[in-house]
Order: C-alpha cells, then sequence, then structure tokens
C-alpha cells in the first residue's frame, strides 16, 4: 500500500511524463473519486475537479499526497488510499479501475486507478497550502533526534502508532514505520517516553537514506504500473509480514502482533519487548 516511498515514486513519474506538456482536460469516470476533502469515502458526486487548461504547472509531494498544478496556483491534491495507482495512458482507454484522468496535449492521460475506491481527487485553489494542511513535517525532513522526538512530547502510548499519526510526523505508514523500528532496535509497543535518545537519532539519521532506498526500488524512471507488496509484488522488507523467518540481523524467529489495530512484525532478540508488554495476535 502506498506509504512516502511509493507516492513519492508516483510524483517522480508524474513530473516526467508532465514535463514541457500543456492540461488539455480531465475524464471523470467516477465522479465520487472527487471529493471535497481528503476522505476514504465516495462523495456523493457533484464536486467540479476545476479548470484543467493550459501549462501544467508542477508536482508536489508531502507525505502521502500528490499535488498537480492547473495555473499559478490552483489544481488538485491526489491522494492513493490503499491501492490506488498513477498511471499513464496513450490514447482514450479507460484501464480496469480507472476512476479519473488528467489528459495531456500529447494524447495521453495520467489516470488515477483504484480498484478498493477509498483514493480520491480533491479540486484546490491553492496548493501549495493545501498539500501541507494538517501534517507534521516529512519523516525524512528532520535534522537531528532531538527535533523528531520533539514532534512526539506528550504523546504517552506505543511508538509504532504514534509514528503513523500524520500529523506529527508525514509520509509514514505500517510497513515503513515497522521497518524503521527494526533498524534501530526499538519494540513497536514501547511507550514514547521510554525511546532512548540513540534511537531518536539513529532514526532522524536513518530515515532519509531507507526511504529514499525504497523509493529507487519502486522504479521511478519506468512507465510501467508500481505493484505494491500488499498486491502480490516483491517483498523487499526485513520484517514486514515475515513471521516465523529468521530475523536477517540475528535469525531469531520474526514474531507478530497486533498494536494500534495494525498488524507488527519484530524481532524478540533485535526488539526486546517492553516490561508488561502483552501480544495480541
Amino acid at each position: 500500500m502506498p506509504e512516502l516511498p511509493e507516492v513519492e515514486a508516483h510524483a517522480r513519474r508524474v513530473r516526467r511524463w508532465t514535463a514541457g506538456r500543456s492540461w488539455v482536460g480531465v475524464r471523470v469516470v467516477d465522479p465520487t473519486a472527487v471529493r471535497p476533502g481528503m476522505s476514504t469515502r465516495p462523495s456523493e458526486g457533484g464536486v467540479s475537479p476545476g479548470v484543467w487548461s493550459g501549462p501544467c504547472g508542477g508536482v508536489l509531494r508531502v507525505a502521502k499526497r500528490v499535488g498537480l498544478r492547473a495555473g499559478p496556483t490552483g489544481g488538485a491534491l491526489v491522494h492513493l488510499g490503499m491501492t490506488g495507482h498513477l498511471s499513464r495512458v496513450l490514447g482514450g482507454d479507460v484501464p480496469r479501475f480507472g476512476r479519473f484522468a488528467w489528459q495531456l496535449d500529447d494524447g495521453s492521460a495520467i489516470w488515477l486507478v483504484d480498484a478498493r475506491r477509498f483514493g480520491c481527487v480533491v479540486p484546490v485553489d491553492d496548493v501549495a497550502s493545501a498539500i501541507v494542511a494538517g501534517l507534521g513535517p516529512d519523516a525524512d525532513a528532520f535534522a537531528d533526534g532531538t527535533s523528531l522526538a520533539a514532534r512526539f512530547r506528550g504523546c504517552r502510548g506505543p511508538i509504532k502508532p504514534a509514528l503513523l499519526d500524520q500529523a506529527r510526523v508525514g509520509g509514514l505508514g505500517n510497513i515503513h514505520a515497522g521497518e524503521a523500528l527494526w533498524r534501530v532496535g526499538v519494540h513497536p509497543r514501547r511507550p514514547v517516553p521510554e525511546v532512548p535518545e540513540a534511537a531518536w537519532d539513529a532514526l532522524a539519521a536513518g530515515l532519509p537514506g531507507w526511504l529514499e532506498a525504497a523509493v529507487l526500488n519502486e522504479g521511478p524512471d519506468h512507465d510501467g504500473d508500481l505493484r505494491y507488496v500488499s498486491e502480490g509484488g516483491a517483498n523487499p522488507f526485513f520484517v514486514y509480514d515475515r513471521e516465523g523467518q529468521p530475523c536477517p540481523r540475528c535469525a531469531a524467529p520474526i514474531q507478530r502482533e497486533v498494536i494500534g489495530g495494525r498488524g507488527s512484525w519484530w524481532c524478540p532478540a533485535c526488539q526486546p519487548a517492553p516490561c508488561g508488554s502483552a501480544a495480541v495476535r
């Protein structure tokens, strides 16, 4: 499912597809994909997609959102939901599960393709301000562990669900949060106040490289559709969905438990459980 690296890979592809091009219109196959705000629920329809004509105004990416500009400031935000893709199609064909398309002057179209319909297109008057609304800084944007830890001041719960709070830190989802915690040796159920300073430092220092490597693993420089691991793509991760398999670092069997309603994978040797932690299958 798309998190910061996957969304960044999509954004880089769209920048390449739209470089030097102009918008010539949109094609709305599923009006419920166009929503008045960020939501995973299909709208009742009737939301105008806005005006799409003239030079492509640039592509932004913040956290898990993509911003497409039309004109000096306006355009649309795109959220890919659980299974959404941005796919380039030549000619007038509608791809399977194609919901909405932006048409370009070279005859191609960029489609929001989404089987489960959690993704959405949100028309906005100012892309630059709308794309950051309600979000914390990107997870790869912290200069040091002190500034990263400060985003979680006052949080008393487990670190894994806290990392998924987009208002604190943008872009991390269930998979990459779990992978990051394995890299720094912190159990996903450890209370935020008990996360050691060294772990915050390691997270701040490591996240930019780890996330960029994940972007490159998605192949942002080719035009074929990206295939998420949740859709049957190859699993490049160290602990995600590897219950019972040996830890790549110490060979202890990876364990799984439910934390904050989400499946979490961790190594019992590299990531010792906090005292009193009870696993939930």
